[in-house]
Order: structure tokens, then C-alpha cells, then sequence
């Protein structure tokens, strides 16, 4: 199926504080998130910013997380939502990963490189017990995981999803290329 959509008729929107604007007939509202955490006033905290995105249509509402570590911002803007639309990692098997392709280069990282590697991925992304407790702490109905990084076997999958069902009683999605919802 091929569905170009004419330029003309393409209409963006960029961002650079979080706020709300209305398209059609939904509202997506923009909130700060914890991907980066730069030293306030400096040039990067004005420059590198990312957001979590809430999509509010007559049906439902949706909220993606974007890159994120755990976030009061986001929680707050999901509050309610019918769908969590959620990054996640498993931290410490990435850790792992790295560590092993480290050792194998002809000149390995030094290892303040690779704990300032680890620091930002613990610090800047959730694994699957914090998206179980974003979904809590936000009331959501349904968690989708998306922009997963992890263990990919069925097996593994299902070890998130339980992860995630230990802090959160609703229903736990990990989301395939293509999945429709």
C-alpha cells in the first residue's frame, strides 16, 4: 500500500519547549523527558532536548515516551492514557554487550568511557520493571513496548512482559515491526 501524501499538504510543527497544539481533530501535547540531563544554563541543556508525545483523539489516548529514563514529566503527561507507548532496555544485558565487543577492538575504550556509557544508559532509559512502574504511577489501561533493545528470543519477551506485569495489572504489549493497534 502506498500512501504518499502531497507536500502541500504536510504541515510541520516544531517544537522547542513543551506545550500543546491542536491538529484535525486530536491534540498532541509535548512534555520535556530524561534523556538528557546536561547541566542547566548550559549551551547543551538549550540545545539537546527530548520530548515524550501525548496524542489525544475523539477514541483514545496515546502516550510515547520517546528515549527517556524515569520521568515525573512523563508520567504526569500520560496520566489517564489508554495506551503507554513505551522505549525499554534491558540495561544490563546491553551493559554486557558492550562490555564484550570492548574487550574485542584492537584499542578498547577505557573503562570511564565505558562506565560513562553505562551511567547514561541506567540514568536515560527505563528498563521493564520501570515501565511497569510508569504504568502505575500514571494509571494507564495498556502498555505497548516499542524501541526495545533486549533480548529478542520468545522466551526473553516473555520474561519482560512479566517484568512489567510485576508492578502493572493491565495488559502488556511488545510490539513487532508492523503490529497494528
Amino acid at each position: 500500500m502506498n500512501s504518499r501524501v502531497p507536500a502541500r499538504q504536510i504541515r510541520v510543527v516544531e517544537l522547542t519547549e513543551a506545550g500543546a497544539f491542536d491538529v484535525a481533530d486530536f491534540t498532541v501535547t509535548a512534555a520535556e523527558n530524561t534523556h538528557y540531563s546536561f547541566i542547566p544554563g548550559s549551551p547543551q541543556a538549550e540545545f539537546y532536548k527530548s520530548y515524550a508525545y501525548r496524542v489525544d483523539l475523539p477514541q483514545r489516548s496515546i502516550v510515547y515516551t520517546g528515549d527517556t529514563g524515569p520521568s515525573t514529566g512523563v508520567e504526569t503527561l500520560a496520566s489517564g492514557a489508554d495506551i503507554l507507548l513505551a522505549e525499554m532496555m534491558d540495561i544490563d544485558w546491553t551493559v554486557n554487550n558492550m562490555a564484550a565487543v570492548n574487550r574485542a577492538r584492537p584499542e578498547p575504550f577505557p573503562d570511564a568511557v565505558m562506565h560513562g556509557m553505562e551511567r547514561h544508559l541506567r540514568d536515560h532509559h527505563i528498563t521493564a520493571q520501570q515501565v511497569g512502574d510508569m504504568a502505575v504511577a500514571s494509571a494507564v489501561e495498556r502498555v505497548i513496548v516499542t524501541h526495545f533493545v533486549g533480548r529478542e528470543d520468545d522466551a526473553s519477551k516473555q520474561a519482560y512482559v512479566d517484568q512489567i506485569k510485576s508492578r502493572f495489572g493491565g495488559k502488556v504489549i511488545i510490539a513487532n515491526d508492523m503490529d497494528t493497534f
